[in-house]
């Protein structure tokens, strides 16, 4: 009996241990330690609880990841330094996905527009840049200066530039750039600064370059230029600077030059140009640089403004009055050739003498042709201081034809 009853008191006793120990559990999970990334003093956050105001006030740079996606200038200054890899591994900038956290102070300046941040500035001059320009710089819809002049860049100038229609400084120059010269550059009508010199830029310049307006410096000197020079100067009042020489252009220089009122350089040298200096150069009253040498130029130069101070003519066909301005010391005088000028007005002379003569020629001519002829029927005659010629003699002389050639006494007088 004493045996029954020890088993039926374990058995209970077990059942309540057992109770307990399913009662203890929870406590247990709850009581936890915090994962390696939380703290005792930040309890993991309620997921219901809307955690959105404690972003507030925090700088772009320290923003965390926007999940919505949308690209911002930074991700794309990404895509453009990925093909940079040697230049990219020199930079100190933790691109953070949709994010603004790029910007500095130096290359990359950044400008708030209508409350959304954008890049408007790539500084990249002098940075060994290698390989050809990234296609990905189109997408900087708000840029307003590009510079990437003295690098290692090859290739052409990408298409995707005509996007930049709000650029307006932009600085290609001494690199090793080929290709055809943009045809689209007067899509971007808000440049004022165009650099191309230095490279290997070929074709001809485009016409719709007269869109560009507020133009101020346009240089692409030491390329291989040709055709002619467009004439984009009446749309183009605000120039100041025109640097196109060390290329092949041709043909002459427009006549409506004298449109750029505010020019104060023009550099031409070294091309082939032809032709004369139109006389519209008078009107450039703020020229003060003029280098036309190197070129297959002739003529009289016109008279230049008073601004002028530096210009070249070397090595063409031009000559300047004895009184120029500007160029006396390289350039011949034009003077006044008097052995031609004797020999054109001896050739005036003779040509009026000439006529003259002819003139007289042909009213003698008409003289002779009005004077009656002599008919046979005519009669002749000899009438003497006596007496008068017999009939029989006279009729002797008529029929012998020796009329005209008769002898007759000096006593005689013919008569008609």
């Amino acid at each position: 009996m004493k045996f029954k009853f020890s088993i039926s008191f374990l058995f209970i006793i077990l059942t309540i241990i057992n109770y307990c120990m399913a009662q203890e559990e929870p406590k247990e999970i709850q009581e936890q330690p915090p994962a390696e990334n939380e703290t005792q003093e930040h309890p993991t956050p309620d997921p219901n609880k809307d955690t959105t105001p404690d972003l507030v006030g925090e700088s772009p740079a320290e923003t965390v990841p926007d999940n919505s996606g949308v690209i911002t200038d930074c991700d794309n200054l990404k895509l453009v330094l990925d093909n940079y890899p040697e230049y990219n591994k020199q930079l100190n900038v933790n691109f953070v996905e949709h994010t603004m956290n790029c910007c500095n102070n130096d290359e990359f300046i950044c400008k708030e527009i209508n409350g959304v941040q954008y890049i408007t500035e790539l500084n990249l001059g002098y940075k060994y840049l290698k390989g050809t320009i990234a296609r990905s710089i189109g997408n900087f819809t708000m840029l307003e200066r590009l510079d990437l002049r003295s690098n290692k860049l090859v290739g052409s100038i990408p298409d995707d530039f005509k996007f930049l229609t709000n650029l307006e400084y932009l600085d290609l120059s001494t690199n090793d750039l080929d290709g055809e010269f943009p045809q689209f550059i007067g899509e971007m009508s808000n440049l004022r600064v165009i650099d191309f010199s230095n490279n290997n830029l070929q074709g001809s310049l485009p016409d719709n370059m007269n869109k560009l307006y507020f133009l101020e410096k346009f240089t692409a000197r030491y390329n291989l230029i040709t055709g002619e020079i467009s004439d984009f100067f009446a749309s183009t009042p605000n120039l100041t600077i025109l640097d196109l020489s060390l290329n092949k252009l041709q043909g002459k220089i427009p006549k409506n030059i004298n449109k750029l009122v505010n020019i104060t350089e023009i550099h031409l040298n070294n091309n082939e140009l032809t032709g004369s200096l139109p006389d519209s150069f008078t009107e450039l009253e703020n020229l003060e640089t003029l280098y036309l040498s190197f070129n297959k130029l002739k003529g009289r130069v016109p008279d230049m403004p008073s601004s002028l101070r530096t210009c070249s003519y070397r090595e063409t066909s031009l000559c300047v009055k004895e009184n120029a301005i500007c160029g006396l010391n390289n350039t011949p005088i034009c003077k006044n050739d008097y052995k031609k000028i004797g020999l054109i007005i001896a050739a005036i002379i003779g040509g009026i003498l000439i006529f003259a003569l002819f003139i007289r020629l042909i009213s003698k001519c008409r003289r002779r042709s009005r004077q009656p002829k002599a008919r046979e029927s005519d009669e002749i005659l000899l009438v003497g201081e006596d007496e008068i010629m017999e009939e029989n003699e006279f009729m002797e002389l008529k029929k012998s034809n020796k009329r005209r050639a008769a002898e007759i006494d000096e006593d005689y007088l013919i008569r008609m």
